[in-house]
C-alpha cells in the first residue's frame, strides 16, 4: 500500500467513524496496514528529527575540538572502533 493510499483510507475511515452515513466501513485488514504503514512512517520521521537535533548540539558546540565533534559523530552513529571489513 502507498502511503498516500494509506492517509486517504484513514481520512475516510475517519469520516465514517464521525458518523458520515455516505461512507462505508473500511475493511479491518485494510485499515490495519494504512495504520502500520503511517506510524512506521511517522516513528521514522520522528526518528530523524531526533538524530538532526543530536548532530546540531554536537556541530554547534564551540568547546569541542573537531576530532571531538568527530569522535562523538562516530559514537553516535555507532562507528568508533569499529574494525575493518576484510
Amino acid at each position: 500500500m502507498e502511503l498516500k493510499t494509506a492517509i486517504e483510507l484513514l481520512e475516510k475511515h475517519n469520516q465514517w467513524r464521525r458518523g458520515d452515513d455516505t461512507i462505508d466501513m473500511a475493511d479491518p485488514e485494510l485499515l490495519g496496514m494504512a495504520i502500520d504503514l503511517v506510524l512506521n512512517q511517522v516513528k521514522n520521521y520522528v526518528a530523524g528529527e531526533e538524530l538532526k537535533q543530536k548532530i546540531s548540539v554536537i556541530v554547534s558546540n564551540t568547546t569541542l575540538s573537531g576530532n571531538e565533534k568527530r569522535d562523538q559523530l562516530l559514537d553516535l552513529y555507532g562507528l568508533r572502533n569499529r574494525q575493518p571489513n576484510k
